[in-house]
């Protein structure tokens, strides 16, 4: 079994999810359906997945629900699993420069482009992508108005974090 399948199957066995259990005393598979294994597995897997993802049109459908292309979702998912992993390693995040860093869009979606900060290397940028991906998918979601009032309330120096000048008048803070 290749390595991928054989870390999403130890995954979906470890797994406690009610949705996990009834589909595995349900059917005989021996992997529930892709929507549910995508709901169990980890960032980087569930990046390492995408990226390898085959034909190319499904990656491109699996984008455009973001309204990007496919190599910029790749590479967002890229990175967000190295900000999953330093943060759920205790590591600093706040003004670190990040070794890898997102692709930002070129054209799509056109209003996307310029909130974030070009030739960045910091937070800011992810903040930016976890914003974008929570208004397309709950976008009545509070964690925008959940990191402003965190930003706020600790005094977070925001400029360590690559936040440009008047970030907070862009429209993807309001």
């Amino acid at each position: 079994m290749a390595f991928g399948l054989l870390k999403l199957t130890k995954e979906v066995q470890r797994s406690d999810e009610v949705f996990i259990r009834h589909l595995k005393a349900t059917y005989s598979e021996s992997l529930p359906p892709v929507w549910a294994v995508c709901e169990v597995m980890s960032l980087g897997l569930l990046s390492r997945w995408y990226g390898n993802l085959k034909p190319m049109p499904t990656r491109r459908a699996i984008a455009s629900i973001y309204g990007l292309d496919e190599k910029v979702l790749g590479s967002w998912l890229h990175h967000l699993a190295l900000v999953r992993n330093i943060s759920a390693h205790h590591g600093r995040l706040w003004n670190r420069e990040f070794t890898i860093t997102p692709l930002l869009p070129r054209a799509k979606p056109a209003s996307l482009k310029s909130q974030f900060q070009p030739a960045s290397r910091k937070l800011y940028n992810a903040l930016v992508i976890i914003l974008h991906c929570m208004d397309v998918v709950s976008p009545n979601h509070s964690w925008r108005d959940r990191l402003l009032t965190l930003l706020d309330e600790h005094k977070i120096p925001v400029a360590d974090m690559g936040f440009p000048a008047h970030w907070e008048k862009l429209p993807i803070w309001r």
